[in-house]
């Protein structure tokens, strides 16, 4: 048996809260490579080793967040999206 797909069209909408989350999702995503991290630093050598040390901490807490929401959060989530605008949204996150 062959299984037929439908392309999402994003000007067919059930929400327009799917759009616009989209939107938001797609415009705050970035690379390491479109921010020169290299400009800030002479502002990372000014810290001492306690600041260096929370920083760290806070980027592998917000990393261990990212993590548990991609791996358990969204699959949760998406058992019960209603759309394939949603669900996109969901993968979008699910990819964060």
């Amino acid at each position: 048996m062959t299984k037929s797909y439908t392309a999402i069209n994003w000007n067919a909408l059930e929400d327009e809260i799917d759009k616009a989350t989209w939107e938001k999702l797609t415009e705050q995503f970035w690379l390491d490579t479109r921010i020169p991290l290299s400009n800030d630093l002479s502002d990372w050598r000014e810290f001492n080793e306690d600041d260096k040390d929370v920083v760290g901490k806070v980027f592998g807490g917000l990393t261990l967040l990212d993590t548990l929401q991609s791996q358990d959060g969204m699959s949760s989530l998406k058992k019960d999206v209603r759309t394939q605008h949603e669900e996109a949204v969901m993968n979008n996150i699910e990819f964060m």
